[in-house]
């Protein structure tokens, strides 16, 4: 039995395809199942029907190719048009009638936003997410070649480094180190933000660094010069190998742009008895100095004190080290200091004393004990305090000693967040714009 199969090929001049073939009739999926096994005579025909069709697949398998050979001619033609169309719709795209100093406020925004213009992860959702390495301006500079050239001419925009040493590891190391180079390069004369630290994927400090880690620690140090804002997250092993060796040593001496420095490490482990990394030379000749954020204050850190406006502790434990440390920063203009123990409670009590701090303006306080808040506030005298933040997580009362505090320092107080039991001194804040409470745990919540 034949059959005659058309096919439209175009709609314009109507011409068709025609195949003629025999027609196999369809087996019977009983006699499949079955396992029917044809006579003779019924072998012979069937194989008669399988050769006639031999021509006319051929001339389908042939009519096909030429079909897909036009269709894949048609396609190409059609992307080539899609990408003209993409290109002049681009020609008239919003962004390239921007100012070049205005895309580049733009790409400075992007890359010195919490991701930075180069970034690795110090906390992650999954194991895998650690070595995701965030290269912004990187990525900017391969958009287009116009883009290219803006931000590899604006040193500025790669002058901003979150540095993980845990993931410069011996197998990755090469390629990490390489891509810190390639940003310290980029970035030429343009000051820096360095955030360097050592977390591993447990979101634990590390007590050891690669050969590549340390190779990178000593680019990152050998920048010292250009230091504009600097973070150091380490384990006391780490600071103790980079005095061994020479990691630095030199560097804090040449500190001419930096501006905010932080010295963080965990509580366990101590600086060895040798490491004068962070001791008499430390930022000596560091002029722009004025923000320091230290965790744990360690009053053997020597630093340029007279001319600090903004001092951060945490976990400092002596008040005497503390009292010590504030009648040197005679310029300080803000303040914050967290601690949950004192451990010479009664010599500071025993040693009475006044530091005036004329020009500090804001004060931020987390203790452990109301006692410990009271023996702080006996000592101070602070005229110019517009802003206190003060909590405590355990017993007692200090409204008496703040009060005391605010009197005696004749200040005029805007701003306001205390917990519950310091309330009462309300009444001695005239000028108080804006008061709330901390409940314990939570955040503040407005009282008046």
């Amino acid at each position: 039995m034949s059959f005659s199969s058309s096919t439209v090929l175009c709609d314009r001049c109507h011409a068709t395809l025609v195949v003629d073939g025999p027609s196999l009739p369809p087996v019977a999926q009983e006699r499949l199942r079955n396992h029917d096994i044809p006579s003779d005579m019924e072998t012979s025909r069937i194989t008669a029907l399988i050769n006639q069709t031999e021509p006319d697949i051929a001339r389908y398998e042939l009519e096909i190719a030429r079909l897909e050979d036009t269709l894949a001619t048609l396609k190409a033609q059609r992307d080539k048009l899609k990408r003209y169309q993409s290109e002049y719709k681009t020609l008239l795209s919003p962004i390239r009638r921007l100012p070049v100093d205005v895309l580049l406020e733009i790409f400075s925004n992007v890359c010195s936003g919490p991701a930075g213009s180069l970034s690795m992860p110090r906390t992650r959702e999954r194991p895998r997410d650690h070595c995701v390495i965030t290269a912004t301006t990187l990525v900017l500079s391969q958009t287009c070649s116009f883009w290219r050239g803006v931000v590899e001419n604006s040193p500025r925009l790669w002058s901003t480094l979150a540095v993980n040493l845990a993931i410069i590891t011996d197998v990755e190391g090469d390629r990490i180190e390489a891509l810190v180079q390639l940003y310290l390069t980029r970035s030429a004369s343009s000051p820096l933000t360095l955030d360097i630290f050592a977390y591993d994927y447990f979101d634990n400090l590390i007590e050891a660094l690669s050969v590549n880690a340390w190779t990178t620690l000593e680019l990152l140090m050998d920048q010292s010069c250009r230091w504009r804002d600097v973070s150091f997250e380490l384990d006391c092993n780490i600071y103790n190998g980079m005095a061994e060796r020479d990691v630095g040593i030199n560097a804090f001496r040449k500190c001419m742009h930096l501006q905010s420095f932080k010295l963080l490490h965990q509580h366990r482990g101590h600086f060895n008895g040798t490491n004068d990394l962070f001791t008499s030379p430390f930022l000596q000749h560091a002029p722009a100095l004025h923000s320091v954020t230290l965790q744990p204050y360690d009053p053997d850190i020597a630093l340029p004190f007279g001319q600090l406006r903004s001092v951060v502790l945490h976990r400092g434990s002596y008040l005497l080290d503390i009292f010590s440390l504030l009648d040197k920063c005679t310029q300080l203009e803000s303040f914050e200091i967290s601690t949950y123990w004192v451990d010479d409670l009664a010599s500071a009590l025993s040693q009475p004393r006044e530091i005036v701090l004329g020009s500090l303006k804001s004060l931020k306080l987390t203790y452990s004990r109301a006692n410990h808040v009271s023996a702080f506030f006996s000592a101070l005298k602070l005229p110019s305090l517009a802003i206190l933040d003060l909590r405590t997580f355990g017993d007692g009362d200090y409204g008496q000693s703040l009060k005391d505090m605010i009197l005696r320092s004749s200040c005029q107080l805007q701003e306001m967040v205390l917990d519950g039991a310091a309330c009462r001194i309300l009444q001695v804040t005239e000028r108080l714009e804006y008061a709330a409470q901390h409940p314990f745990g939570n955040p503040a919540v407005e009282v008046s």
